[in-house]
């Protein structure tokens, strides 16, 4: 089976990093409590229960876009690729193709999000009120762990890649044939 071009990943992967990366900035612009849990321990420590949690609709709309990204941007990719080949993409190359995408997407995600944004260029909106000049804000290599060197983040990208993957096949092979 031929796999998909390195350059469709590529390209694909950074165009959806870069969409992924606008949604989380914009949800934290919204409400900065939501993504309290991924903040370095010494700051939410200080923060604390205090700060409440984000409201359902926010959850809702963060979930729609969150995975509407993660699942719908590959599928989509998938299907672009599907077109130029001209012929239907098996499991494999479907599913290296989708696991490059969502790896480009934590790169993107760590690079500019946490590194640039967060740690380098810090605006107003991500720091909690008492919390300026932790140690926390300038602690790159906690965005690396907690993105690249922990199973859950594995085991995350492995399971979507598998669903939109075998998915895609799945309906790919159901497809009527033209003659």
């Amino acid at each position: 089976m031929t796999p998909v071009p390195a350059t469709r990943t590529l390209r694909d992967g950074l165009l959806l990093g870069v969409v992924f990366a606008c949604i989380v900035l914009a949800l934290v612009a919204l409400d900065r409590r939501f993504f309290l849990d991924d903040y370095p321990p010494d700051i939410r420590s200080v923060v604390g229960d205090a700060a409440g949690s984000p409201s359902d609709l926010l959850i809702m709309v963060a979930f729609v876009l969150v995975f509407g990204t993660l699942l719908g941007g590959p599928l989509l990719s998938l299907r672009a690729a599907r077109r130029e080949r001209k012929s239907p993409l098996g499991f494999l190359p479907a599913f290296l193709h989708v696991a490059g995408l969502i790896v480009l997407v934590n790169v993107v995600d760590v690079v500019v999000t946490d590194w640039l944004v967060f740690c380098t260029l810090r605006p107003a909106f991500i720091v909690f009120p008492g919390t300026e000049g932790l140690p926390g804000y300038d602690d790159f290599f906690f965005h690396f762990k907690a993105s690249f060197l922990e199973l859950p983040s594995y085991l995350l990208t492995i399971g979507i890649a598998a669903l939109v993957a075998g998915a895609f096949t799945l309906l790919d092979r159901r497809r009527p044939r033209p003659a």
